[in-house]
């Protein structure tokens, strides 16, 4: 059973106390004075982005606590974006901050326009491509025809980044371009209006991929690292594509919610 010595201690071996403070209450839960002493550890650089937390069993002995404490301290770790927990791996260090989880909760094109406008997307640059085999089949398209391209990071009202986006524009469409820098908002929704086109229905699929080392800084992750990868293509009535968005998302604090009824 867990001992608490005193308000702000916990009894362990080697006296050597875990300690608080202003962001838990001194009689708080011990496994959030524990996630609190780990946080710290990360933060000063004691135990650096990349490296292994000590596993579950050193840290019951190094604080004399319970493995259930441990685990719950983990846990909370794992939820504010700092380690990666693996079964089997142990706990990796994958960001010296927290970061806030970011949940998506869309079932309506309406969500989709809302999304777009409560966010931020920042277009680095645009360009016309033709894309490679490979990129042509994730694309659903033959190879060989032409798309624009608007790269960029897309990241919440107070500059907090939310995902790597490549928007694909089909050809019909690229007389945006010269706009897409300076535009606010949805990028479908401005080829609406020009265009006198409506999005019929959007297909999302979601996976995961590794990111390559561009991706990683922007998202502030190590190269090679899983993300979430939300693909959606956005379709018109004869089921032409206006346009296919490509988002990638830090792993760590991504949520997806969606609401299922009745037909």
């Amino acid at each position: 059973m867990d001992r608490i010595a005193q308000p702000g201690k916990i009894r362990m071996k080697r006296n050597r106390p875990i300690s608080t403070d202003g962001e838990v209450a001194r009689d708080g839960p011990l496994y959030r004075r524990l996630a609190q002493e780990l946080k710290r550890s990360i933060t000063s650089g004691v135990h650096p982005v990349g490296t292994m937390l000590p596993t579950e069993q050193e840290l019951c002995e190094r604080f004399n606590t319970s493995r259930y404490t441990v685990r719950e301290a983990l846990r909370l770790l794992g939820e504010g974006g700092m380690v990666d927990r693996r079964q089997g791996r142990g706990s990796e260090v994958i960001s010296s901050r927290e970061r806030p989880v970011y949940a998506q909760s869309l079932t309506s094109l309406t969500q989709l326009y809302d999304y777009a406008n409560d966010t931020r997307l920042v277009i680095d640059r645009v360009l016309r491509i033709v894309p490679d085999d490979q990129l042509a089949i994730r694309l659903g398209r033959l190879p060989g025809r032409e798309w624009l391209l608007a790269e960029g990071i897309r990241t919440t009202s107070d500059d907090n980044p939310i995902c790597v986006s490549h928007v694909f524009i089909h050809q019909d469409f690229a007389s945006v371009g010269p706009e897409l820098v300076s535009h606010a908002g949805a990028i479908h929704r401005l080829i609406e209006d020009r265009f006198d086109i409506q999005v019929h229905e959007v297909h999302q699929q979601i996976t995961t991929e590794k990111l390559d080392a561009g991706m990683a800084a922007r998202l502030g992750e190590l190269a090679g690292c899983d993300a979430v990868l939300v693909t959606r293509r956005y379709l018109a009535s004869d089921s032409r594509p206006i346009l296919i968005s490509l988002n990638w998302h830090r792993l760590a604090g991504f949520a997806y919610s969606q609401v299922i009824r009745r037909e």
